[in-house]
């Protein structure tokens, strides 16, 4: 029985192809804000929309952006510092800070959706709502298949 080289299933595999098309679009969204004049990048526009749908502390922050605590310190503090959010000792644990939008954030995100809408439509422009779709329950899938492993992975 012949075997078949590592480097052949990598090519027959799609997640290398998740991870490149992701990192074009990082690059292409950061690119659209620029040339919209706006100083913003893609993961401050996550933090935006996370906070203005309801999640205000640092420490869920962390877990649902997969960045460390001071990672996301720094671009909370560089956040922070384009007025775009505010941080506040928790009430009930001051261990904790939540976290808030400004006026500007507030402002600077109405501002950011359209724009990510906009790119999101060009870069899916020539794609068939067929193939959308189908892309679409591939994405479940993997994501199900996932997070079955990780569950196997907690249980041993």
């Amino acid at each position: 029985m012949e075997l078949i080289p590592l480097d052949k299933k990598m090519d027959a595999s799609i997640v290398p192809w998740l991870g490149k098309t992701m990192k074009l679009v990082d690059v292409l969204v950061n690119q659209v804000f620029q040339q919209h004049g706006m100083e913003l990048k893609k993961n401050q526009v996550i933090v935006l929309r996370l906070i203005s749908n309801g999640m205000h502390a640092q420490s869920d922050l962390s877990i649902v952006t997969e960045r460390d605590k001071s990672s996301l310190s720094r671009l909370l503090k560089g956040m922070m510092d384009k007025g775009l959010i505010s941080r506040q000792k928790d009430e009930e644990d001051a261990r904790q800070f939540q976290i808030y939008l400004t006026k500007k954030g507030k402002e600077t995100l109405g501002k950011a959706l359209p724009i990510l809408v906009e790119a999101f439509d060009k870069i899916q422009s020539k794609v068939s709502k067929e193939d959308m779709e189908t892309v679409k329950k591939v994405m479940v899938q993997l994501q199900a298949n996932i997070t079955q492993e990780l569950t196997l992975f907690d249980n041993k």
